[in-house]
């Protein structure tokens, strides 16, 4: 069963597609859908879809920068583009990110059916190019598993303590784990030298992977230039380790409050630009120094929105402002909130309120 998910931010065009997929193609399912790209990233994310179908034009995230987005994340994800006859050029960027194929508007369900066809096909091919790696590399991923199961039939430390260690203690507390970390590998190796610094090692191993995870550059080559990893005793083990765990903290919580200083500059970039009709989020992102990726998952962390809603909230705020103090008409009122389309505005503002702007006005 293939997987496809839509975006598109008409939601009549999905529902045509959704319809065509379910009554006229029998082994692909709809798993999700979204009516624009950022609310749709992270629900693909979440979904990986065999197939991505998406329109070019969209309001916050267009079709590209999310087909750009998705394919880094999820490479084998193919990507089906929606494209106008006047938007060609689009449509040939969208290939060089690694499209697979594009359908014209309107969407016809002749056309969706043979691109779909199309790119299961190509989809098909691929699978089967890696089984036959897969069964190259088997001898060699076999003698990888017995040298894995070797290892920890030798025994090792606890990885779970250290990974939780390393994510909520503090810098003070590292003196007193590593004393007690290098007691149990003592123990754990018998009095084995060797032994002894297969624990090291997997201290050092369990560390760098928790580092990698935090999105921190492992800090082991850096202590390793000032510090000869010689571990004969106990004492030497909390020497190296207490560096190397300490410096994990140190970054980990300067990442923290580099975080809360990106998420800072991110709204008050936002707060002052809003106005700009083609604000998105990979401006912003480039102009905090981020990826797009990495500023959505901070923003919804930091704000509880997504950059869309944060963006509709200061945009409308302001607009509520114009109407109460101008008189304007909504046309200008939504141009100077940063809506390029006044419909668009409206729908967004009677979501919000419950009522139009121009009802908004009367009261």
């Amino acid at each position: 069963m293939y997987r496809v998910f839509l975006v598109d931010d008409e939601e009549q065009v999905r529902k045509q597609i959704r319809k065509t997929i379910e009554t006229e193609m029998d082994g692909f399912c709809v798993c999700g859908d979204a009516g624009d790209g950022e609310r749709a990233f992270s629900l693909i994310l979440r979904e990986k879809p065999d197939i991505l179908v998406t329109d070019i034009r969209m309001p916050f995230m267009d079709g590209l920068e999310l087909g750009k987005l998705v394919k880094g994340e999820l490479p084998r994800t193919a990507l089906i583009i929606l494209t106008g006859y006047d938007e060609f050029e689009y449509a040939r960027q969208g290939i060089l990110i690694g499209a697979c194929d594009y359908v014209l508007k309107p969407v016809t369900p002749v056309k969706l059916v043979q691109t779909l066809e199309r790119v299961v096909k190509t989809l098909e091919e691929k699978e089967s190019r890696r089984k036959k790696e897969r069964m190259m590399d088997r001898a060699q991923e076999r003698r990888m598993e017995l040298n894995g199961i070797l290892f920890e039939e030798r025994g090792g430390v606890d990885r779970e303590t250290i990974e939780n260690f390393l994510w909520f203690s503090e810098k003070d507390e590292v003196s007193g784990f590593v004393n007690k970390l290098a007691e149990v590998s003592f123990q754990i190796s018998g009095g084995s030298q060797l032994h002894f610094m297969y624990c090291a090692y997997d201290v050092i191993l369990t560390a760098d992977k928790t580092a990698r995870r935090m999105g921190i550059d492992s800090p082991f080559a850096e202590i390793s230039e000032h510090t000869e990893l010689q571990i004969e005793t106990r004492e030497d083990f909390a020497a190296v380790m207490g560096s190397y765990l300490e410096r994990i903290i140190v970054l980990r919580e300067s990442m923290a409050d580099a975080k809360t200083r990106v998420a800072a500059e991110a709204r008050n970039y936002i707060d002052q630009n809003y106005g700009d009709c083609d604000l998105s989020l990979s401006a912003v992102a480039d102009t905090v120094g981020v990826t797009a990726n990495y500023l959505s998952a901070l923003l919804k962390k930091e704000t509880g929105e997504t950059f869309s809603e944060y963006l509709n909230k200061v945009r409308i705020r302001h607009a509520v402002e114009l109407l109460k103090t101008t008189d304007l008409t909504f046309q200008e009122i939504a141009r100077r909130s940063g809506y390029r389309d006044g419909f668009y505005f409206s729908k967004i503002f009677k979501k919000t309120f419950g009522l139009s702007p121009r009802n908004f006005k009367k009261m």
